[in-house]
């Protein structure tokens, strides 16, 4: 039997899943700009991430402090969110706070990771990033000038 949904977990306690999204860098913003249908707080050490957010016009809760430190993350209030989706500069970095958030705050993790070799471990999934814009510029590539046929 495979676990609930996200949405599955979150019907009848609210209409929109509380996301922590822990980030620095571009993937941030944009994640931060395509996640409308929930409720988010951001945590980062990265000034252009939390100035982009407090000029969005939604509403998002910013944390500002070390990403790697329980004492930020549980001022984000971390052991509540619905999940957590962590994409830092490095791997490494990556690594360390999704399996903080998933060993101390017992949080569902997604997390993104530049080097495929890192992998999903047991209790934390990942998606690595220059996988998916490979496969999303084959799928353009394919379907305007059929380069793979």
């Amino acid at each position: 039997m495979s676990p609930p949904s996200l949405r599955e977990r979150v019907i009848g306690e609210s209409d929109r899943p509380d996301v922590l999204v822990v980030g620095e860098g571009h993937v941030t913003v944009a994640l931060l700009e395509e996640l409308t249908e929930v409720s988010l707080t951001a945590v980062t050490d990265d000034p252009v991430v939390a100035r982009h957010v407090t000029a969005d016009d939604r509403s998002v809760t910013v944390v500002e402090g070390d990403p790697s430190t329980a004492e930020t993350l549980r001022a984000a209030d971390a052991g509540s969110a619905d999940l957590a989706v962590v994409t830092l500069r490095t791997d490494a970095r990556t690594m360390l706070v999704a399996r903080l958030l998933r060993g101390r705050f017992d949080a569902d993790v997604v997390s993104t990771v530049g080097d495929p070799a890192v992998g999903s471990t047991a209790d934390i999934e990942t998606v690595c990033v220059p996988e998916a814009v490979t496969e999303r510029l084959g799928g353009l590539l394919e379907e305007r000038y059929s380069l793979f046929e």
